[in-house]
Protein backbone atom coordinates (compact mmCIF):
# COMPACT_ATOMS: atom_id res chain seq x y z
CA UNK A 1 0.00 0.00 0.00
CA UNK A 2 1.19 3.64 -0.43
CA UNK A 3 1.18 5.46 2.91
CA UNK A 4 0.47 9.21 3.06
CA UNK A 5 4.12 10.99 3.31
CA UNK A 6 3.09 13.36 5.96
CA UNK A 7 2.45 9.82 8.37
CA UNK A 8 5.73 8.22 7.02
CA UNK A 9 7.63 11.82 7.73
CA UNK A 10 5.98 12.21 11.06
CA UNK A 11 6.76 9.18 12.02
CA UNK A 12 10.16 9.81 11.15
CA UNK A 13 10.69 12.69 12.82
CA UNK A 14 8.85 10.98 16.36
CA UNK A 15 11.29 8.26 16.55
CA UNK A 16 13.87 10.54 16.01
CA UNK A 17 13.28 12.99 18.22
CA UNK A 18 12.17 10.49 20.85
CA UNK A 19 15.75 8.98 20.51
CA UNK A 20 18.33 12.00 20.73
CA UNK A 21 20.31 11.76 23.56
CA UNK A 22 20.11 7.67 23.72
CA UNK A 23 22.68 6.56 21.12
CA UNK A 24 19.75 4.71 19.11
CA UNK A 25 19.70 5.36 15.18
CA UNK A 26 16.41 4.74 13.54
CA UNK A 27 17.50 2.20 11.05
CA UNK A 28 13.97 1.03 9.51
CA UNK A 29 10.45 2.00 9.65
CA UNK A 30 8.00 -0.31 7.92
CA UNK A 31 4.35 0.46 7.32
CA UNK A 32 1.48 -2.81 7.49
CA UNK A 33 -2.27 -2.09 6.64
CA UNK A 34 -4.02 -2.78 9.36
CA UNK A 35 -6.96 -5.34 9.99
CA UNK A 36 -9.35 -5.97 12.95
CA UNK A 37 -9.27 -9.71 12.76
CA UNK A 38 -12.70 -9.78 13.80
CA UNK A 39 -15.58 -9.52 17.58
CA UNK A 40 -14.95 -12.32 18.78
CA UNK A 41 -11.07 -13.07 17.85
CA UNK A 42 -7.55 -10.97 19.43
CA UNK A 43 -8.12 -7.29 21.34
CA UNK A 44 -8.94 -4.68 19.44
CA UNK A 45 -7.56 -1.60 18.88
CA UNK A 46 -9.06 1.26 20.53
CA UNK A 47 -7.24 4.88 19.14
CA UNK A 48 -7.65 7.42 22.08
CA UNK A 49 -7.15 11.35 21.86
CA UNK A 50 -4.81 13.20 24.20
CA UNK A 51 -7.96 13.65 27.34
CA UNK A 52 -8.51 9.44 26.80
CA UNK A 53 -11.45 10.19 24.22
CA UNK A 54 -12.31 7.79 21.66
CA UNK A 55 -11.30 8.99 18.41
CA UNK A 56 -13.86 7.75 15.46
CA UNK A 57 -11.14 6.22 12.81
CA UNK A 58 -14.04 4.98 10.35
CA UNK A 59 -12.14 7.24 7.78
CA UNK A 60 -8.74 6.68 8.89
CA UNK A 61 -6.09 4.58 6.94
CA UNK A 62 -4.71 2.37 9.81
CA UNK A 63 -1.47 1.29 10.05
CA UNK A 64 1.33 -0.70 12.34
CA UNK A 65 4.49 0.99 12.69
CA UNK A 66 7.16 -1.41 13.13
CA UNK A 67 10.68 0.81 13.60
CA UNK A 68 14.33 -0.73 14.26
CA UNK A 69 16.82 1.51 16.36
CA UNK A 70 20.37 0.05 17.06
CA UNK A 71 22.05 1.78 19.76
CA UNK A 72 25.57 3.13 18.72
Amino acid sequence: AVYQEDLVEMTKFEHIRLSRGTGFCIEKIKFVDYEEVGKDRGTKMIARDESGGTINTDNYQKVLVSTLSIKK
